[in-house]
């Protein structure tokens, strides 16, 4: 009988299948925090939106009341904004979204994150298009 030399196909099977895994443990985290990048980008995208559209507002109306000729004391809303632009800035499955204002000059516009591994981390723009929040990136400006 002659000796064999090589691999079984078992031996073969098995490290291909360590290989896989091996490259999946090691791929899994990089595609997790692309896909928060990514998410992250999407909110960041609809607060700039929403924010361009409050300033749009304040500059067509003179002011962030939702009735300026009658010196409404009540401050615009998203449906306001919404309406002006004529873009919906619906909540998504992963965000939603608020706008407040703390006085006649300055507002912000914030991002919940409602789902996922970062349900409850915000990130939030100002009118001076200042970028702050406690999502898990050093500087969503940046993104």
């Amino acid at each position: 009988m002659k000796n064999a030399s090589g691999f079984t196909l078992v031996e073969m099977i098995v490290t291909v299948l360590l290989i896989g895994i091996m490259i999946t443990v090691l791929a899994w985290p990089s595609y997790l925090h692309s896909q928060e990048r990514a998410l992250c980008a999407e909110a960041m995208h609809t607060l700039e939106t929403f924010r361009e559209g409050v300033i749009a507002y304040s500059r067509e109306y003179n002011t962030f009341r939702t009735d300026p000729d009658n010196n409404s004391s009540s401050f615009i809303t998203r449906t306001d904004v919404e309406s002006f632009i004529s873009t919906s800035l619906e909540d998504t499955t992963q965000w939603t979204y608020t706008l407040a204002f703390a006085d006649d000059e300055n507002f912000t516009v914030t991002a919940l994150r409602a789902h996922g591994i970062h349900q409850g981390a915000s990130i939030t723009v100002d009118q001076t298009d200042h970028w702050t929040g406690d999502y898990p990136f050093d500087d969503p400006g940046a993104i």
